[in-house]
């Protein structure tokens, strides 16, 4: 009986403990300005600057290519990291054509002109958001240059 006794009163304290009211703001999803994940850019090059509210702290994480396999699966090329040790500096990255500088809650995009006139080019940035357990995919996209006359 008295390990009945016991088995009660232990769940009561597991009832009475395990539900906890996180309202914590660091569950907030990040907000976009402007509101769009997919950036564009002209062929010319130039400069986009991207501003995310409700996130404590911006850091660049991952830089890739997709490549496209058997049923519709995608899959990441050619990744540049922290933790391959490929990206050095998470707030200031270099991806070839491109370059992205956090500063607060702002990503600086700065992308030098595309000369090919057959292919646009395109990355795909992943960016954490410090302590808040959503994170972005951004798709950075140039156009290809117009084909001279």
């Amino acid at each position: 009986m008295k390990k009945y006794l016991f088995m009660l009163l232990a769940l009561c304290a597991v009832v009475f403990t395990a539900c906890s009211d996180d309202d914590d703001n660091d569950k907030e999803m990040p907000q976009l300005s402007p509101n769009n994940t997919n950036i564009s850019v002209e062929a010319k090059g130039g400069s986009k600057t991207l501003t995310v509210s409700n996130a404590k702290e911006l850091n660049i994480t991952q830089i890739n290519n997709k490549t496209k396999g058997a049923n519709n699966t995608s899959t990441d090329t050619d990744v540049q990291s922290v933790s391959n040790g490929k990206i050095k500096d998470p707030k200031n990255v270099d991806g070839g054509w491109f370059s992205a500088k956090v500063d607060g809650n702002k990503i600086v995009f700065t992308v030098t002109e595309n000369t090919d006139t057959k292919n646009s080019r395109d990355k795909y940035i992943h960016v954490s958001c410090g302590g808040n357990i959503y994170g972005l995919s951004l798709h950075l996209v140039q156009d290809k240059a117009a084909e001279s006359k």
